[in-house]
């Protein structure tokens, strides 16, 4: 019986354990010695600090710009709501000649409610889906830095474009009026 050690052997077995030293090894002697490997890319640590704080910057400021948008939201439909309930009156108000003033003024105010509700969707959609679509187009063009600042400069655009709602949404009535300036000052009231 020819018998060898070769013929016997098993096949190796990976074992969790002695890969996961490796790996911590490997890890440690990178630290050690931070070089970079020829074929690895380096890391422009700097580079990517600063478009760090720029996306930081413009989320904050995205942030902002959603609760603006969500404010004027809410006032559109809270509009509509004391629209509702007082529709029946206003409508009753519409069959005379001497009241008929009354009922356009509340058919002003519902199409104006109604007009927040609409330019926040419309304006959400359009920004939104351009966003994201310059964003990924700067990316590869630019380098990380420039990404971060174009991606501040338009949040920055977003939040501005959000105030302009009431006077987008009044371009068919203008009876609601509310245009959000008792939120600006009181804001203001908060800087010193």
């Amino acid at each position: 019986a020819s018998w060898s050690r070769e013929a016997t052997r098993r096949p190796p077995v990976d074992n969790p354990r002695l890969n996961t030293q490796r790996r911590l090894d490997r890890i440690k002697s990178l630290a050690a010695n931070p070089s970079v490997e020829p074929g690895q890319p380096q890391t422009d640590i700097t580079g990517t600090m600063v478009d760090a704080i720029g996306l930081l910057l413009a989320f904050i400021v995205i942030l902002i710009a959603s609760i603006v948008f969500a404010y004027f939201s809410a006032v559109g439909q809270i509009q509509a709501a004391v629209g509702i309930v007082l529709g029946p009156i206003a409508i009753s108000l519409g069959f005379s000649s001497y009241t008929r003033n009354y009922f356009m003024r509340w058919l002003d105010w519902m199409i104006h409610s109604g007009m927040y509700v609409v330019m926040v969707a419309v304006l959400v959609k359009l920004v939104g889906a351009n966003i994201a679509n310059a964003v990924s187009k700067a990316t590869p063009a630019s380098g990380a830095t420039v990404t971060g600042a174009y991606a501040f400069d338009l949040a920055v655009f977003v939040l501005l474009l959000a105030f302009e709602i009431p006077k987008l949404a009044g371009m068919f009535g203008s009876g609601a009026g509310a245009t959000g300036t008792g939120a600006l000052k009181l804001a203001k009231s908060f800087i010193p």
